[in-house]
């Protein structure tokens, strides 16, 4: 999770001395991977709940506004984010799809959860 005002980077979780592995109650919730609460920082990038929510993020190599061919193979996703020093990113990349006649979007019911520990010397 990113800090919603952008400044306040106590909101960001320190790196666990043991270094383990996030507990599932620390990543981003489903809700705050959806709409429901997205409110407009800049473009596709907004706040939703304590998390900053990224639209439309896009596998490597898919052309915008182009339908992608369906595939069986795993596809490479890659996001370049700023970060602070030895702080704990969380993320949750959560798919969606159009409903049949495009009158909603329907999400995963879980998608991905990653970490990413950001150390610097």
């Amino acid at each position: 999770m990113l800090p919603v005002d952008g400044n306040d980077l106590s909101a960001l979780p320190a790196i666990p001395p043991s270094r383990a592995a996030p507990l599932q109650s620390d990543d981003p919730n489903q809700g705050e991977a959806t709409d429901k609460n997205f409110t407009v920082i800049d473009g596709k990038v907004g706040a939703s709940g304590t998390a900053v929510l990224i639209r439309n993020v896009t596998y490597f190599g898919h052309s915008k506004f182009t339908e992608p061919a369906p595939s069986t193979d795993l596809r490479e996703f890659s996001v370049d984010l700023p970060a602070t020093c030895n702080r704990r990113y969380l993320a949750r990349i959560l798919p969606e799809g159009f409903c049949f006649d495009h009158s909603c979007i329907a999400y995963a019911e879980k998608g991905e959860l990653l970490y990413a520990d950001v150390l610097c010397n």
